[in-house]
This record gives structure tokens, C-alpha cells and sequence, in this order.
């Protein structure tokens, strides 16, 4: 009868300390959150994306973008980089981690547009740990690249931080996944 109770208290004190644990990490993220908040606005700020708009066709900025944009084809074991998810003639998907995980997607979507193209880029999908994205500074680096893109392909383009208006997301059905 001892050897039981004894299987039992060991049993309580584990599931003891795995709900302390569980609380301490959720009091970690509202911590960090606090903390660094700083840190945290600018990891949600950059999760916001980018309207642009060019003059110049989708096959010039995409010449550009493999200029600019440093990705590999694929993920390299467990070295954590950026790389081409997949192309099409309208839009690229990058993504950012390992081969065996996944910290980051974001797309780059092309729109025909009256005067010229219309592009979103966009985070779809990603990782926080304590509460701060998990990458922020490959997305700030990888927002810089295709900012500098655009604007080797056309001085002119416009660039706008955010989206005004989620709906026209719309738009560019086929190339995203939905984040909502």
C-alpha cells in the first residue's frame, strides 16, 4: 500500500510543478510584453506588411528581387535561414527557420493595376516565444530587401506601411493563406 501512495504523491508533485511551470510561462509573455514593449509594438508593427505600388512590370521587379532579396532555395538542416518557399508569375513565398521548423512565412503577391502593378507583401504566418516575435530581425531585413527592390526597379514606387484596407487582400486570392 506504501508503494502506491508513494506513485501517487510522485504523480501529484509532477503535475504540481507542471501547472507552476505553465503559469510562470504565461506570466512571462504578459511580463515581456510589459517589459520589452517596445519591442513587442515593433514586432507587431512589422507583422503589418506593405502596400506597393509600380510603374513597372511584374517580370522587371522580380529580376530585382532576386537581386536583392538574400534567400536560399531551401532550408539547410538546422541552421535557421531565409528561403524561397515557392514562386509563381504573381507572387513569391518566403519563409524563415530550419528544416525542421518553420518561425516566419511572408508572401509577395502581384495585382495588374491600371497604371502599372500592384503588390502586397505580407506576413502570414508566425512565431512568438514569451511573447516577441520569434524573428523579428530576419522580417525587418527581409522587408528592407524587397523595399530595395522595388525601388531599384522603379525610383518612383510607392511603398506604404500597412494595408489600408484588409478586404482588398482579396485581390490577390491564390497566393494567401488566410492569417484571420
Amino acid at each position: 500500500m506504501e508503494f502506491f501512495g508513494a506513485i501517487f504523491g510522485i504523480a501529484v508533485l509532477i503535475a504540481v510543478g507542471w501547472i507552476i511551470q505553465k503559469i510562470g510561462g504565461f506570466a512571462l509573455v504578459g511580463v515581456n510584453r510589459g517589459v520589452f514593449r517596445g519591442e513587442y509594438k515593433a514586432g507587431k508593427h512589422l507583422r503589418e506588411g506593405l502596400t506597393i505600388h509600380t510603374s513597372v512590370p511584374v517580370p522587371d521587379v522580380m529580376r530585382e528581387l532576386d537581386t536583392y532579396v538574400c534567400a536560399v532555395d531551401a532550408p539547410l538542416g538546422f541552421s535557421e535561414v531565409l528561403y524561397t518557399e515557392s514562386r509563381t508569375d504573381t507572387g513569391i513565398a518566403w519563409a524563415f527557420g530550419s528544416a525542421s521548423k518553420v518561425k516566419l512565412e511572408a508572401v509577395l503577391a502581384f495585382s495588374p493595376a491600371e497604371t502599372g502593378t500592384d503588390a502586397i507583401f505580407a506576413v502570414t504566418r508566425w512565431f512568438e516565444e514569451d511573447g516577441l516575435l520569434a524573428s523579428a530581425d530576419a522580417l525587418k531585413t527581409l522587408r528592407l530587401q524587397v523595399a530595395a527592390a522595388f525601388r531599384a526597379a522603379d525610383p518612383a514606387v510607392t511603398i506604404t506601411e500597412g494595408h489600408a484596407d484588409r478586404s482588398e487582400l482579396s485581390r490577390f486570392d491564390g497566393v494567401f493563406e488566410s492569417t484571420d
